[in-house]
């Protein structure tokens, strides 16, 4: 508007702003439009790229809801076992600490050994202890073994 109110009263306005109007319709818009375009073919890239992502991640969570699921299935299903489990576990300690040895009662000093007698009853008890030391340490070892075994 404003060139075609120089454009009555100077001529030669009139032609520099048609000039100046060609220019920038001719050359300097279409430049524009054309690096609008290259930047709107980007934005809208980058949002089909998040799209992408967004979506991805949906089908990603979906995939952890459904294997908590499972998981929690799981964890109930077998809430007996894991009791009787930690249950024969926690046995395993207690069974499998050192058994009790018999006393050493009477066993201590060896008799004279001029005197046979008391030799041979020295050695009868002895071989009665460590009799019963055997069976205590085999007996021991047998628990500890099948407690061992159930955990």
């Amino acid at each position: 508007m404003a060139a075609r109110g120089l454009s009555a009263l100077d001529p030669a306005e009139s032609l520099r702003a048609a000039n100046i109007t060609s220019l920038i319709n001719s050359s300097v818009l279409p430049s524009v439009l054309k690096t609008h375009a290259e930047d709107q073919g980007e934005i809208n890239a980058s949002r089909d790229a998040v799209s992408n992502v967004e979506d991805m991640a949906v089908v990603s969570f979906k995939y952890v809801e459904n294997l908590e699921t499972v998981v929690d299935d799981y964890r109930r299903e077998h809430r007996g076992c894991r009791a009787a489990k930690l249950e024969s576990c926690s046995r395993v300690n207690s069974t499998c600490s050192a058994p009790d040895i018999p006393s050493w009662e009477g066993c201590s000093g060896t008799p004279d050994a001029k005197n046979r007698s008391a030799l041979l009853e020295h050695a009868e008890r002895m071989l009665r202890y460590w009799t019963k030391v055997n069976d205590t340490l085999a007996g021991g070892q047998a628990r500890c073994n099948e407690a061992t075994e159930n955990c």
